[in-house]
This record gives structure tokens, sequence and C-alpha cells, in this order.
């Protein structure tokens, strides 16, 4: 099975925008598509629109040589035959998960779509909807259809990219295979799992676990307070030359992923009951807080 090195990446945002510069290191031919103005035109004068180490100078060495951004989907070539959506699931002021993006471009892409075309899904999303609601829009297509997600910490992604172990996991056997081949174009380091709502879930556990971390030195730094005793002191001497105690100062807790992907697992099927009871809610509250 031989690789087309022709690649869209949709979504030019901190997912998307390292995956495509990783990909054009390693040779492949990669369209960019963003649908903000405002963030394209940058990007179109070789400009980033965010942080990120390394990312301005190899924006302006690859752009215009094998990376190229449009907001237009009728750039997209007609031999081009792997798609990557890394579109963003923002939180709705109730903080249930907004998929309106992913689903548009899921059904304008479909359009689009040739017979074995391979889509793969990075977005962060709630266990189950690739299953439920992406691949219901593509049922009437042959293509292979993945999902493996972008597990990069913001400000080192283009190094992490290369070095930490990728998740794969599609509707099929063949679907898995073109995944992996790809991403074994990216780091050595690929892991297949048993199906799609394992990876949705692998994502959102290692987010939440963190954050369910870091609550628990503020829920200390609380305690503290109340006392009249330094928390600093207390966490510091407590793992200081005794293994069974981590180190976890307390502060705030933010940034894209820990502020909303509690809220993107208690949102998954079947967990209505359960969010009310849960610790990963409760420490997100405390964080908040």
């Amino acid at each position: 099975m031989k690789l087309n090195k022709k690649i869209t990446v949709f979504g030019m945002g901190y997912v998307g925008l390292t995956l495509a510069i990783t990909l054009a290191k390693k040779k492949f031919q990669v369209l960019g598509i963003e649908k903000n103005n405002k963030i394209l035109k940058k990007l179109q004068t070789s400009s980033p629109h965010f942080y990120e180490a390394g990312l301005k100078k190899s924006l302006k060495f690859y752009h215009k040589k094998n990376l190229f951004f449009s907001g237009d989907l009728k750039k997209i070539s007609n031999n081009c035959d792997i798609f990557i959506i890394a579109v963003g699931t923002p939180l709705k002021k109730n903080n249930t998960p907004d998929l309106k993006h992913l689903i548009n471009i899921t059904r304008n892409l479909k359009k689009i779509l040739k017979e074995n075309d391979t889509i793969i899904f990075r977005s962060t999303v709630p266990i189950g909807t690739i299953e439920t609601f992406l691949c219901p829009i593509l049922r009437d297509k042959k293509v292979n259809i993945c999902y493996c997600p972008e597990r990069t910490a913001q400000g080192n992604a283009l190094k992490e990219l290369v070095n930490l172990n990728q998740i794969i996991s599609g509707i099929d056997k063949k679907s898995c295979m073109i995944a992996k081949k790809l991403f074994k174009t990216v780091t050595k380091k690929v892991q297949i799992v048993k199906n799609i709502k394992t990876a949705e879930a692998i994502k959102l556990v290692d987010n939440t676990q963190r954050d369910t971390f870091f609550s628990y030195a503020n829920e200390i730094s609380n305690i503290c307070s109340r006392l009249n005793i330094s928390s600093k002191e207390i966490l510091d001497s407590a793992s200081m030359n005794y293994p069974r105690t981590k180190k976890i100062l307390p502060g705030p807790v933010g940034g894209p992923c820990l502020s909303k992907d509690s809220y993107l697992l208690l949102s998954s099927s079947k967990l209505d009951s359960y969010r009310k009871d849960s610790l990963i809610l409760k420490s997100r509250l405390i964080n908040e807080n």
C-alpha cells in the first residue's frame, strides 16, 4: 500500500497547523484549509497566528514549497485521497460541546470524496461522537474513516509530534492500516487501539487526569489558607525525598484543553445521570473557583 503524497488538513489552529508543517517536513504536499479570513491572511504571508517553538521558522521555510493555505475547497487537488479534520470543538455557554464546525466540514467534505479516500478525524470530542454523528454522514460513501487524537502540549507540539505515542483507530482494519502507515512517517511510536470510542476516551483521559491532579493541589491550598499555614511548604516538604507523594503545586488551570475536556468527557452518551456525582466534574469546579 503506497501513500499518496497529497494531503488536505482542515482547520489551521494549533492542532492542524502543527501537523500540517510536520507532514510538510516529511515531504508530503499539504494544503491547509482555513475559513477564518484573518488567520488565513496571516498564514498566506508565512506568519503564524499563535506561538509554538520553531513554528515561525518552519512556516517560512515550507510555505509555498510544499505547504499551501486556502479557504476554498475547490483548491483541493483531485489527486488528494487523505483528508485530516482538525477543527475545534468549543464549549457552549452551558458547558456542552459545540460540534457544528466538525459536522459542517464533514458534510462539505462528503461532496468531494471519492471511493477509497481516507478521512482522519483529529479533533477532541465526547466519546461516541465519530460513530454517532460523523459516520452516518458518510455512510453512503465507500471511504476509510479513522480517529487519531492529537495529544501534544501547546508550545512544544512540533517536537512532541515526532516523539509521542500516536493513537490509531478506525472503522475497520484497512482504515487503521492507512492511518498507521501515514503516522509511521512522522513517529516510530504508533499504537492501534480496539475501536474509535477507545481512542476518543484516551484523549480525554490524558487531560482530565491532569486537571484532577491539579485540583487536589488547589484543594490543599484552600484548606491551608483556612488554617493559616503554607501550602507550598507542605507540598514541597511532603514530596522531598519521599517517593509516594508527588509534588503538584496549586495555581490557575486553564488553556484550550484542560478547561474544556472534562466537560467533553462528561458530555459523552449515557453519562447524564452520572455527571453530577463525578469526581472529574468536582475537580474541574475546584480549579474554576
